[in-house]
Order: C-alpha cells, then sequence, then structure tokens
C-alpha cells in the first residue's frame, strides 16, 4: 500500500548554538504512520543529556495518540536525566489533545523556540 503525501510527517533534531539545549521540530501529522520517526528525534536529542530539550509543534496538523505516546515516554525518559522539555506553539488542535488527556499540566508551553 503506497504512502498517502497528504500523512506527510517530519520530525528533525535541530542544533541549537546554546549547548544545554536541544531542538526537535515536528511538522505535519503524528499518528501511527509517523510517530517512530518523531520518537527517534526525541531520542537522539535526550541522549545528548540537554537541560532542555524543546519540541516545536507549531506546524503540526494532527496528533493521535501514539504522539502522546511518545511524549509520555519522553516525559519518563526526561524526568530520570533531569532534562526539562519545553513544548513550543500548540495549534488549537494539538492543545486540545494536550488538555483533555491532561498531559498539558506536565509540560511547560512557550511561544517560540528561542
Amino acid at each position: 500500500m503506497a504512502e498517502d503525501p497528504a500523512r506527510e510527517s517530519r520530525a528533525e533534531l535541530i542544533e541549537q548554538p546554546v549547548s544545554d539545549t536541544v531542538l526537535v521540530r515536528v511538522s505535519g501529522e503524528v499518528d501511527y504512520l509517523t510517530a517512530n520517526d518523531w520518537h527517534d528525534a526525541i531520542a537522539v536529542g535526550l541522549a545528548q543529556q540537554p537541560r532542555r530539550l524543546v519540541v516545536d509543534l507549531g506546524e503540526v496538523e494532527f496528533f493521535g495518540s501514539p504522539g502522546l505516546a511518545v511524549l509520555v515516554q519522553a516525559r519518563v525518559r526526561a524526568q530520570q536525566q533531569r532534562t526539562e522539555i519545553v513544548l513550543v506553539c500548540p495549534g488549537p488542535r494539538v492543545r486540545r489533545v494536550l488538555e483533555l488527556t491532561g498531559l498539558l499540566e506536565l509540560f511547560t508551553l512557550t511561544t517560540s523556540a528561542e
């Protein structure tokens, strides 16, 4: 079965000029087909043991339960190594999912990845 280009997602690890911060930028749809890429980018970021892991959700159009699972797993690992996870610009749909599941209270939110 061919992949639907409309269901495209991208997760990339961005090198930050501040050595204690790692940025993961996510775009498109985060669902069962795309969550592994996002999981891998976050795992690589956390492996660097930064003080802050910034996850930019500003360009996420859909955020399904696999995305929630990745966030929960990342939070557990981040707590173990004392890394703060900061979520950037979750749009209204993503924010609503985080609110309904109670996850919004577990993360720091900001409007900019800077």
